[in-house]
């Protein structure tokens, strides 16, 4: 090795829960233009895991240590600039990556709270690390040399003695062909055999201006696009290579919304043809243009899951965070679609935006429910750094309140050498406005847990057939499932613990959050307790603890609002009482694999199914009745007996991560098959 051969380490960790456990692209492409300005004078290697990382810098600590920053690792990334300071304090920590403030003065403080990093990458990040590089060069790598020269670099930011010494980002790329392949250049190769999942870039940026998404800013409203050429080159390096892991990961902001996305997705179905890969495709798709974007998903053989990502339908919300949506009749297409091809259609919500409010968060819902739309995800709203909505403007602006939280499943225990710590992530939320006080934003949340019992998934499709089939409102029916939770005492407390779980979790100030971080002890009680204050927990434990409770409110609530609206037939009444019961012995009990029950019923529940339970059951009424035996296909049993093993014996856990985690993952696989 060349005695002046500069090492350079650079990271983009992930944390031991962290579901998503992708190649480091973006540190990738970084390292790939900088080894081909620099060549064999400087030597990179990329990191994902924390222990190798720490391994790394004890066997032999590198002149430069880069990691990439984004709010699901910002914090575990500190704690090895930390530990790495203090085995060389020379080294030379750079940043880069959109957890970052868009404020100078933000920026200064930043800087100086984080004051282990030397040197901040402001946006994108081939030009302007290599560029630095090339400063470092001419200072031999010595880093207050440079800093005490107040040399400025091209988007580079750094302090020195309380100065700021800040500058433009570099211009952004129109042709990313420009950039060498991380792929091509084979300096990700390695992560093929550590089972990494592949990810792409088609196009970088965005052309909305969403102001709570840090694709929003005026600097990523200019795209950067591969040629299809390039494109195809490193699918097919990656084809040959990736073993285990049908997905492949885009991270484009608007897949399919633009002409030559059609172009890629024929690429994709070539490579397809040809290596049977990649079986799935996980991408943003875009907010325009819905006839493009669902033949680009038919071209790849339903790999792409088109998402409904509204965030809100209040035009006044809409209005507020400039984006522009889409309309309930692509909605409607959309949802279409994925029915007649026998997938789900899942869309997301944002809970206080500026704006919103009551009414408007529960229209929104009710806009979702009306097109039948399978799943909605619902987030609480996260204040970004280097977002519009982050700024002080908008949050005087807006009335912006904000407490702090630990992310989920962005935390862990890690090893540095002998020694062990605890890291997590640290979000801002948002919990009040001008016009959505706490005690609204609870109510929402609440509500939102009526929404996974009662609608997500269909859960209760028997009912909800019935329902549209009477010309009724489901999302009214649910309404009225949320007014009689509270008459049920386990299901009260069910809901009022999740409101306890909100508001315990949130602190006044960040700096309090950074010090129970670093507790073992902390963090070892907070780990216990992690999983149980979401909505997908509540929801796993109504599935698999209380589903009786649940369909007891069901049922009271069908019976009020069906009455109130002017059906008093007693077959109806009947119809109700036996649909709710074959409801309830499909998913009663679901983790008792081996059980099989056995009851009567007056209707031919077998040819209703068939119909999606949308008929009204008079022409179903059987002469006599006729039992029906409930019980699990053994495949499903596996797959029920696989929530204990694989989550420690702890089943809500294992339900809490497919509801959360697999939009797309069909619940009524864990219910019941029925036979006469």
């Amino acid at each position: 090795m060349e005695k002046n051969l500069v090492r350079v380490f650079l990271a983009d960790l992930n944390h031991q829960g962290h579901n998503v456990k992708t190649f480091p692209y973006g540190v990738g492409c970084v390292a790939s233009f900088a080894k081909k300005i620099f060549g064999d004078k400087i030597s990179i290697e990329l990191f994902k895991s924390p222990e190798k990382l720490a391994d790394a810098i004890i066997a032999n600590p590198p002149q430069i240590l880069g990691f990439s920053n984004y709010i699901w690792n910002f914090y575990l990334s500190y704690e090895h600039v930390k530990r790495a300071k203090l085995i060389n304090p020379n080294i030379i920590v750079i940043f880069g990556g959109s957890n970052y403030p868009d404020q100078i003065h933000r920026q200064v403080e930043f800087l100086k709270i984080y004051n282990l990093i030397d040197f901040y990458i402001y946006k994108e990040g081939e030009i302007s690390f290599s560029e630095l590089l090339k400063v470092l060069y001419t200072y031999n790598f010595d880093s207050s040399k440079l800093k005490e020269a107040e040399v400025a670099i091209k988007g580079c930011h750094y302090l020195f003695n309380g100065k700021c010494v800040f500058t433009e980002p570099s211009p952004k790329i129109k042709c990313l062909d420009a950039f060498p392949s991380p792929y091509l250049s084979g300096i990700l190769d390695r992560f093929f055999e550590e089972g990494y999942a592949p990810l792409l870039l088609f196009k970088r940026g965005c052309p909305f201006s969403c102001t709570f998404c840090s694709g929003g800013i005026a600097y990523h409203n200019k795209l950067g696009v591969l040629s299809v050429e390039r494109f195809q080159q490193e699918l097919e390096y990656i084809a040959k290579r990736v073993k285990n892991n049908p997905v492949l990961y885009l991270g484009d902001d608007n897949f399919g919304m633009y002409p030559d996305n059609i172009k890629a997705c024929e690429v994709i179905n070539y490579i397809q043809k040809k290596y049977s890969w990649p079986k799935e495709i996980s991408v943003s798709t875009g907010k325009r243009f819905f006839d493009r974007i669902l033949h680009c998903a038919d071209l790849v053989n339903g790999a792409i899951r088109v998402g409904i990502s509204v965030q809100s339908t209040d035009k006044n919300v809409l209005k507020n965070i400039k984006r522009i949506n889409i309309s309930k009749e692509d909605i409607t297409k959309i949802v279409d679609r994925a029915h007649s091809k026998g997938e789900r259609a899942f869309s997301e919500v944002i809970l206080n935006l500026p704006g919103d409010n009551i009414e408007a968060h529960l229209n929104t819902i009710r806009t979702l429910i009306e097109v039948g739309v399978d799943r909605i995800q619902m987030y609480p709203l996260l204040l970004l750094r280097g977002t519009e909505l982050e700024t002080d403007v908008s949050r005087k602006k807006f009335g912006i309140k904000t407490k702090f939280r630990i992310l989920p499943r962005c935390f862990g225990f890690y090893r540095f050498g002998n020694s062990f710590y605890s890291s997590a992530e640290i979000g801002e939320m948002v919990i009040e406005t001008d016009i959505m006080s706490f005690e609204n934003y609870l109510y929402c949340k609440s509500f939102q847990l009526s929404v996974e019992l009662f609608y997500n998934d269909h859960y209760f499709v028997e009912l909800e057939g019935l329902i549209r089939c009477l010309g009724l409102s489901v999302f009214e029916f649910i309404k009225d499932c949320h007014n009689l939770v509270n008459f049920q005492e386990d299901l009260k407390l069910l809901y009022t613990g999740l409101v306890r779980e909100v508001d315990r979790e949130l602190h006044d100030k960040r700096e309090i959050l950074e010090e129970f971080i670093t507790s073992k002890e902390w963090m070892d009680e907070y780990a216990k307790e992690e999983y149980k204050n979401s909505l997908a927990t509540c929801r796993a434990i109504g599935i698999l603890k209380y589903s009786r409770l649940v369909h007891n409110v069901a049922s009271q609530a069908l019976h009020n609002y069906i009455l109130r609206n002017g059906f008093d037939d007693q077959e109806l009444k009947l119809y109700i009482d036996q649909l709710v019961r074959f409801s309830l012995l499909r998913k009663v009990d679901i983790l008792d694999v081996n059980s099989k029950l056995v009851d009567e019923f007056r209707y031919d529940f077998k040819k209703i199914s068939q119909e999606n339970f949308l008929q009204l059951p008079s022409k179903f009424r059987l002469l006599k009745k006729q039992k029906i035996e409930f019980y699990f296909e053994n495949e499903i049993q596996e797959k029920i007996t696989k929530l204990y093993q694989e989550y420690d014996d702890n089943p809500i856990l294992g339900m809490r991560n497919i509801l959360y985690y697999s939009p797309t993952a069909d619940l009524h696989q864990y219910f019941r098959s029925f036979k006469y």
